[in-house]
């Protein structure tokens, strides 16, 4: 059987070579369905690798933090520690070093659990407001195609999430908003919430 080489450089044994040579040993017909769905998979898979391989790596929900959000959000010292640990402060040539050695072209950047949802009344939507400005003027200017970005939302007040979804997808270029499970009592599909709704 003489093994011949797929677009990715892997041997691959045809399927005429593989039929021949069974047949040669012996082995019969009974194999020709399986070495026939066998050839087809790595047809596709070669057809679908050579067709996205220029396709961007996206990943999705890529938290962050700032000393003020670790402040808001931490619940203890262990868990400071732990956030400041973790390097999500770094928004710079660290983390795209980091993407670089993963293979990933963009990352979706969205604030640490639970962002400033549970912070209520002006100081909740101020606080969204300059997380969302210092990911817009920040990563995404400084690495022009690398950082895209969920806003995060007052949610507290649903009529000023919707202003601030409208405004940091309008202005900002954020591709949508990240919601952390409950808001107070209230989850996501309470009517409270349908002006935010909507309005996304």
């Amino acid at each position: 059987m003489k093994p011949t080489e797929n677009p990715q450089g892997n041997l691959a044994i045809g399927r005429r070579s593989f039929l021949s040579g069974a047949t040669a040993l012996g082995v019969g017909a009974g194999l020709a369905a399986h070495a026939n769905a066998a050839d087809t998979t790595v047809a596709e898979k070669s057809t679908i690798a050579l067709r996205d391989h220029d396709l961007p790596f996206i990943a999705t929900e890529e938290t962050y933090t700032t000393d003020e959000l670790i402040a808001l959000n931490a619940i203890n010292d262990d868990h400071v520690e732990y956030l400041r640990e973790t390097g999500l402060a770094e928004l710079g040539p660290g983390r795209i070093g980091d993407m670089d050695q993963a293979g990933i072209n963009v990352q979706i950047l969205s604030a640490h659990t639970p962002g400033v949802q549970d912070l209520a009344g002006q100081e909740g939507i101020d606080f969204a407001y300059r997380l969302n400005k210092m990911i817009a003027t920040g990563p995404m200017v400084t690495y022009p195609g690398r950082f895209q970005a969920y806003a995060t939302l007052p949610l507290q007040d649903p009529e000023a999430s919707a202003d601030e979804l409208e405004r940091a997808v309008r202005e900002d270029g954020f591709v949508g908003a990240m919601t952390n499970g409950f808001i107070g009592k209230k989850f996501l599909d309470h009517p409270d919430f349908e002006p935010l709704l909507a309005r996304a």
